[in-house]
Parts: structure tokens; C-alpha cells; sequence
């Protein structure tokens, strides 16, 4: 993504599998801002698929002389390359935000950001607002966790109606994770922490909110909810209705309440035993 964390610290190396999702901007500022992070003998190690092979021929030729590939290897379906800077190469523009917009819930009005490649890039989803109906039915919640935030919609329901105490944001997407972070934080909810989670065990709290990925295996979901429900109070589970009956089949959990719209719904589950 980009290099915002670090500051000015600087490294021997750097190594990067570069999501084909991101494009060649980001990739032309992810490789040039590596310069600003690498000691004098510092090296960049990276991966791209094949898809970004010709992307990245062009990000080196911009580069010229303050690149040298000192070894690159074509695989079937992807590139392995070294890289060594003559000197420091920045690039400033922005490449991940794709629209910004004022977005109101109820009277409230809230300032918005919305990255490439994450769903919700315009307005929430029908499944995001079928777990807003449900979020009105939960009270007393002090501690919350969005998985699967994306552009942080849910999340912004999740503060605008409950008002936790503390909001975690949990997911495996980092660009995700920053864009809801600071769509929250721009809008004055300092109350969030993010992790980097696939299977987060280690998470718990009053109210899960579950954005249920299409993507992802039938096997993954009930694993992940089963693992879920065991640290949380009650859960929304918010997707495609069929697949939440698919992955819901064979739980104990209670359906409390169930809103829908279109071919997707909100579930509200009772976690307690």
C-alpha cells in the first residue's frame, strides 16, 4: 500500500507480493517511495502476477537510471525482481481514493473517502443496509467489532447508532482497514483500533458485525462463525440471503431478527449460551 507507518525509518530490505488489484499507479509509488525507505545498499525484493508485467516495464523505464534491476525472473505466472536505487525517487499523487462525498445517515451528515477495488466505492450495499435495520434493535453495547469493514459504512453505523466505547476493525484486506480507519477518524470517532485478522480468535465483545464475503468458501464462513460466536454476545450476520442460510445450517445459533432487501439480508444472532 504505501509506506505512511514508517516514517522516516529506513531498511536493508524490503520485500513485497504486490496485489494485482492495486494497479499501476499504486505500483509506480510503491516501488519509487521504496527509495525513501531503503539504507544506501538497500534492496526492494518484489512479486507481481503477469498481468502486471507490462505495468511494471513501464514503472522502470519512468524510473531510468535511478532503478537498476539487478535480477528479474519470468515465471509463468508471475515476475520475481530485485531492485537497487541510485538515488531518492518520490511520487506524491494519490492513487487508491476514488471518490469523496458527504454521506448522511438519519440528519447526520458524515465526510467520506472511498478507495478502488473495495465494494461500497458510491453507497452502502443492500446487505450493509439490512444490518443498519438490525443495529437500531441492539442497546447496550460497549464493545463492537466490524469484520469485513470495507469502506467503513457499517462501521459508521455501528458508531452512529450505538456509540461503543470501543470499535475494532477487524479484516485481511489493509486497504480496507486504512480507508474505514480513517473515514471513522476523520469524522471524530477516536475510539477504533484495526487488526489484520483472518481467523481472530482473540476477538470479543458485546456485538459482532459479520460482513459475510461471497468469495469466500461455505467452509471458511461456518468456521469463522463458529470461532465468532464464541466471543461475542450476539452477532449480525449481513450477505446474500442464500448464502447465509448456507452457512448457517447445522448452527445452534438463535435468529433473533431478520431484516431484508432484495436478495439479501441481516441476521441477528444470540450468541449466549
Amino acid at each position: 500500500m504505501d509506506y505512511s507507518a514508517f516514517d522516516d525509518e529506513r531498511f536493508d530490505l524490503i520485500v513485497c507480493n504486490f496485489p494485482a488489484k492495486a494497479g499501476k499507479k499504486a505500483l509506480k509509488k510503491f516501488l519509487f517511495n521504496a527509495s525513501l525507505h531503503l539504507n544506501d545498499s538497500g534492496v526492494f525484493a518484489g512479486v507481481v502476477v503477469k498481468e502486471l508485467a507490462d505495468e511494471l516495464k513501464e514503472v522502470l523505464a519512468d524510473a531510468g537510471d535511478k532503478i537498476e534491476v539487478g535480477y528479474r525472473e519470468d515465471k509463468a505466472g508471475y515476475v520475481v525482481f530485485h531492485l537497487k536505487y541510485s538515488s531518492e525517487i518520490k511520487f506524491d499523487e494519490e492513487v487508491y481514493t476514488r471518490n469523496k462525498f458527504d454521506y448522511k445517515v438519519d440528519e447526520a451528515k458524515y465526510k467520506f473517502r472511498t478507495a478502488f477495488d473495495i465494494p461500497e466505492f458510491e453507497s452502502p450495499s443492500f446487505a450493509s443496509l439490512c444490518a443498519k435495520e438490525l443495529l437500531k434493535k441492539c442497546a447496550g453495547v460497549e464493545r463492537a467489532c466490524v469484520f469485513n469493514p470495507g469502506q467503513g459504512f457499517l462501521a459508521l453505523f455501528v458508531e452512529h447508532y450505538l456509540k461503543p466505547k470501543e470499535l475494532t476493525l477487524a479484516s485481511r484486506d489493509l486497504l480496507a482497514l486504512k480507508y474505514s480507519l480513517d473515514n471513522l477518524n476523520g469524522n471524530g470517532f477516536e475510539n477504533v483500533n484495526t487488526q489484520f485478522s483472518y481467523f481472530p480468535e482473540e476477538l470479543s465483545g458485546d456485538l459482532l458485525v459479520f460482513a459475510v464475503d461471497e468469495d469466500e468458501s461455505v467452509e471458511v464462513l461456518r468456521e469463522q462463525l463458529k470461532r465468532f460466536s464464541n466471543g461475542f454476545s450476539s452477532i449480525v450476520l449481513c450477505s446474500k440471503s442464500r448464502l447465509l442460510k448456507e452457512v448457517l445450517k447445522g448452527s445452534n445459533l438463535r435468529v433473533s431478527a431478520e431484516s431484508n432487501l432484495g436478495k439479501y439480508s441481516g441476521l441477528l444472532l444470540n450468541c449466549r449460551k
